[in-house]
């Protein structure tokens, strides 16, 4: 990595950062930071909220990835970012979640409480290869599995549920089925044969669900001060 600052941040294709981001995450003795984030529709409206996870969760990034808002909700020094090598490029669903379990192994998290990214929510938003998201999941579990044994976490198959629900959400249920099964038989979450099926025979059902329970999330402070941000990129 050529960042020559004290501090990179991230931002992916189409998520916005708020202002004062990079202000309100410069803090502490931390050696990398996240905040939290909120899903937006074309038109800037917040359809969904999510908070950080808590810092003493952080040893549960070897199971699954709890960072909120993806590389665009991360700040690391440039320092730290070099020692670990920068992300796999070999890995192009999974590069997030495999640099930030080498950054959580070397340095502490600090979260900053705030929603202060936005990602875009487009239809048909997540179309990559199946099976090449679960080689990528299945090479991250493995390769981190002696250091999860040491710090006693399971593996778990819940970012690969994450995928089947994006899949779910892109219109694409069978193929978030396969995932769902792949979890259940894989990972003894006994949830996900029934997940399989309704994603398979009935996937706007599961999408009814999880739209009823974004639409809860946003009634709350967190999202009423992500619109004190993004009301004004409305009229750019």
């Amino acid at each position: 990595m050529e960042a020559r600052a004290e501090w990179v941040a991230f931002l992916d294709d189409d998520d916005l950062w708020a202002p004062h981001k990079l202000v309100a995450r410069l803090h502490g003795e931390a050696g990398w930071v996240c905040t939290g984030s909120v899903n937006v529709d074309e038109g800037l409206n917040v359809l969904a909220v999510t908070p950080p996870a808590p810092e003493s969760e952080l040893q549960n990034l070897l199971a699954y990835n709890l960072i909120a808002g993806g590389a665009s909700g991360i700040a690391v020094l440039s320092e730290l970012a070099r020692s670990v090598g920068g992300f796999d490029t070999r890995l192009s669903n999974l590069a997030d979640w495999e640099m930030w379990i080498r950054l959580s192994l070397k340095a502490s998290l600090a979260t900053v409480h705030r929603p202060l990214v936005a990602r875009f929510e487009h239809e048909g938003g997540l179309s990559g290869d199946p099976r090449g998201v679960r080689d990528e999941f299945e090479w991250v579990v493995s390769k981190h599995q002696e250091v999860r044994a040491q710090w006693g976490v399971p593996a778990s198959g819940a970012t690969l549920r994450w995928f089947a629900r994006r899949q779910v959400e892109a219109g694409n249920g069978r193929a978030a089925a396969r995932n769902y099964v792949h979890v259940a038989h894989h990972y003894g979450d006994r949830k996900s044969w029934g997940r399989a099926l309704v994603a398979y025979l009935w996937p706007e059902l599961l999408r009814r669900r999880w739209i009823r329970h974004a639409q809860r999330t946003v009634e709350s402070p967190w999202a009423e001060e992500a619109e004190a941000w993004l009301s004004p990129l409305r009229s750019h």
